[in-house]
């Protein structure tokens, strides 16, 4: 039954669109946070103002990266597990 779902609906490459939609987004995450200093090293960071004044920003983007990360992750979890299910059937 799982089979004939996958084949009507496409859920698979529904899913597989979805990660590469979150791929996307985090690598625009990982843009802002490089215009805001985080190639610097830690210890640089309170030394600089600059840098200093944009450590909260840069948590609020790690924070958006890291929950598009784990919803990727998932997402690909189970587009894995509806093929191999495809492959039983």
């Amino acid at each position: 039954m799982a089979a004939m779902v996958c084949s009507k609906l496409k859920i698979e490459e529904i899913i597989r669109s979805h990660i590469k939609l979150l791929s996307s987004r985090v690598f625009v995450c990982f843009v802002e946070e490089v215009k805001l200093g985080v190639c610097h090293h830690t210890s640089a960071v309170f030394v600089n103002p600059i840098l200093a004044a944009n450590f909260p920003r840069i948590i609020v983007w790690y924070w958006i990266q890291a929950l598009m990360n784990v919803v990727a992750q998932s997402h690909f979890k189970i587009s894995v597990g509806l093929f191999l299910l495809g492959l039983v059937q």
